[in-house]
This record gives structure tokens, C-alpha cells and sequence, in this order.
């Protein structure tokens, strides 16, 4: 990729897209000219002082009270479409509930003549079932798109595609994780609510429906720790689109502790297969405890944006799976 600086901007400042932001702002490969939530924004061409905006949203404050760059808008997208001329990407942190939020971003994008590269931290497959049938929009807006560009779908999406090359046939992909959130409902309740659609099959309109005492009350009765299993995440659809198994063989699930920020159990994938030679086998890959799911998924975001950007200034356009790429070290 050319050495030209990455003019970007997230749009969604929940816990992820706040942390992407952070991520890009250290990063000398991109320059952040937009953020932008709901109802406002924050815009500057020649780059944002990022840190400082993020310290206000830490603060309680919104984009719109950013000194000199943030405004209220009835149509934040437009707007900052409109105000960055040369914006070339955009991170979609925006939630997976309802499942038509993604694509409607995405619709929005396309009439809006946008034709840089966007990704998105999807983790719903019913959100697929919504994007994909975009495809064909997104390749002739000259789009170039990547969905479920965190880590589950994501990073582990994309392991397990590689790790199945070991293997003449995939038996199985399972993926468990953990996350260690404390106070998660205040720090992240987008990204929880995701969670609990799939908890105990809940199902996303309940999830959506929950007040927030009804969901802090499902914390209380589980001593702020959820086990979920059987998570329809997406894996399941983007492992089967690039041919690597059938979506009822992928698992996805987990352990959530919003008592402390502490893994309750590490991350891993598992791979199960059979070899040319007869010999069925596994791979594992364990994630770092250390690592945060706000580094598991912002991470690879801000990678798989660098490689979008790459392939649409090589003029490859279209939508991708995070299984059909790979992200891009940005140092």
C-alpha cells in the first residue's frame, strides 16, 4: 500500500467505536477527520485532535460539545460525507441490533456516491442475511466493503479459515470466549444487548425490548455472569461462504463476567478436521488473556480498514467476508 495517509472516520462511539478511534489516533498510517454518533458529530479535514474529543465522551459529554469541529445533526452521515471531501474510510462500529441497522448504513453510503472502503464490526447472522444481498450495490457504487471485521466474526473467522487448510474435510469449528467487563451495561450496553439476543435464545427483538433494569436485573439473578452457548455470530455464515464448512458445524459461545475486568476463561478456536493422510486432528489458538475484547475487536477492525483501503485504491471493489481478506498491520 502507498505511504499516503489514511483519511478516516468512525461512525458509532459506543465502547468499540471509541476504542477504534483510539487505535487509529496512535497509528501513523491514518488521520481521524470524522466521528460521528446518532445525533452529532465531529469533523475536521486537516485531522481531529482525537484524544481530546474522546476525553470529552469519557467525560459525559457529546461529539457536538468538541470545540470548533462538533455540531449536532439530524443526518450525521451526510453530514460528515459532506464535510470531509477526502474521507477514504469509514469504520462502521454502529450495533447489529436491529439487524437491518447495518445495511441501511451501508444503503446510505451507496446514495451518498461514497466509493472509499468501509468495514463493519457485524456479529449478528441475522445482520448478514440483511448486507449480503447488497453485494452486487456495493461492487457497482465502487464501494469496497468488509463485514465482520472484529473477532467473532473477524479475527477468529479468519484463523479458522486458515488453520482449515490443514485439513482435507473441516469436522468442526467451536469458539469460546471470555470477556471480563465490569459495570458492562454502562461501558458498552450496545454490545451487551448483542450478547443477550443469543443468551438462553432470547432472540434480538426481546433484547432490543429490555429496559435497562430488566437487563440489570438478568445480571443480578446470574451474579453478573452470564454462559452463553449456541450464538448465531455470523462465523457460522461467512465460514460457509468461503467454503470452509457448513454453518451447522460452527459453534460459537461463551463466558461474560461484568463483575470485573478479568477473562473469566481465555478465547480459543478449535479447529477439527480431517488430513489427507487419514488422521483426524485440531488446531487451537488461544487468544492472551491480557488482551481486551475491545483490542480482539477494534484491532483487527483498524487492520481489515488498511486492507480495504488497499484494495480499493487498487480499484478492487465490492463485499468481502473477513474470511475472504486479510487485515493489514498499520504500525
Amino acid at each position: 500500500m502507498a505511504d499516503r495517509v489514511i483519511d478516516a472516520a468512525v461512525l458509532g462511539l459506543g465502547g468499540m467505536g471509541r476504542a477504534a478511534a483510539k487505535i487509529m489516533s496512535l497509528k501513523s498510517g491514518f488521520r481521524i477527520v470524522g466521528l460521528a454518533d446518532r445525533a452529532d458529530l465531529a469533523v475536521d479535514p486537516q485531522g481531529l485532535d482525537t484524544a481530546a474529543v474522546l476525553k470529552i465522551l469519557d467525560n459525559g459529554g457529546r461529539l457536538a460539545d468538541a470545540p470548533g469541529s462538533g455540531r449536532k445533526s439530524e443526518n450525521p452521515l451526510a453530514d460528515l460525507l459532506a464535510d470531509a471531501p477526502g474521507l477514504e474510510a469509514i469504520l462502521l462500529a454502529v450495533p447489529s441490533l436491529p439487524h437491518d441497522l447495518v445495511a441501511g448504513q451501508v444503503r446510505r453510503l451507496i446514495d451518498r456516491g461514497f466509493h472509499g472502503a468501509a468495514v463493519d464490526l457485524l456479529d449478528q447472522s441475522g445482520a448478514l442475511a440483511h448486507l449480503l444481498p447488497l453485494e452486487e450495490e456495493v461492487r457497482r457504487a465502487g464501494l469496497t466493503y468488509v463485514t465482520g471485521g472484529g473477532c467473532t466474526p473477524g479475527l477468529l473467522t479468519a484463523a479458522a479459515a486458515l488453520m482449515a487448510h490443514s485439513f482435507l474435510e473441516v469436522e468442526g469449528v467451536r469458539i469460546h470466549f471470555g470477556v471480563g467487563i465490569a459495570n458492562y451495561l454502562d461501558r458498552d450496553e450496545a454490545s451487551l444487548r448483542e450478547l443477550l439476543a443469543g443468551w438462553r435464545s432470547l432472540g434480538p427483538a426481546r433484547a432490543e425490548a429490555l429496559t435497562r433494569a430488566e437487563i440489570q436485573k438478568i445480571l443480578d439473578e446470574q451474579g453478573g455472569v452470564l454462559e452463553a452457548a449456541g450464538l448465531a455470530h455470523g462465523d457460522d455464515v461467512l465460514l460457509a461462504r468461503a467454503g470452509v464448512t457448513r454453518a451447522e458445524k460452527v459453534e460459537v459461545g461463551g463466558r461474560i463476567d461484568t463483575t470485573r475486568d478479568l477473562k473469566p476463561v481465555s478465547t480459543t478456536i478449535t479447529v477439527t478436521g480431517l488430513t489427507f493422510d487419514g488422521r483426524q486432528s485440531a488446531h487451537v489458538l488461544t487468544l492472551g488473556d491480557e488482551t481486551s475484547m475491545s483490542a480482539n475487536t477494534a484491532g483487527p477492525a483498524v487492520g481489515y480498514l488498511a486492507r480495504a483501503v488497499e484494495l480499493n485504491r487498487r480499484g478492487m471493489t465490492g463485499l468481502f467476508g473477513s474470511t475472504d481478506i486479510m487485515p493489514r498491520f498499520v504500525g
